[in-house]
């Protein structure tokens, strides 16, 4: 983790790129811990939480969360 004004302003940039990318979930970037959080607007067990200091790997924890919450298909038979 950089304190450099360069690395926040990187930070951000990367925050925001993955709320555009990601508008079901809202994400905020935790200075503090150094790490993105995000947390689903649908519907999923109650305090579901992905986190990651990498943008690549919390993305990777949100797709992992939607697949487990989505609702079964009805299955034809």
């Amino acid at each position: 983790r950089g304190d450099a004004p360069g690395d926040e302003a990187s930070r951000q940039e990367a925050t925001a790129r993955l709320r555009r990318e990601h508008p079901g979930w809202v994400i905020i970037w935790s200075a503090r811990k150094g790490e993105d959080q995000a947390r689903p607007l649908f519907r999923a067990p109650p305090e579901t939480v992905a986190a990651a200091p990498a943008p690549e790997a919390l993305t990777i924890q949100m797709d992992a969360t939607r697949q487990r919450t989505a609702r079964p298909r009805p299955q034809h038979t």
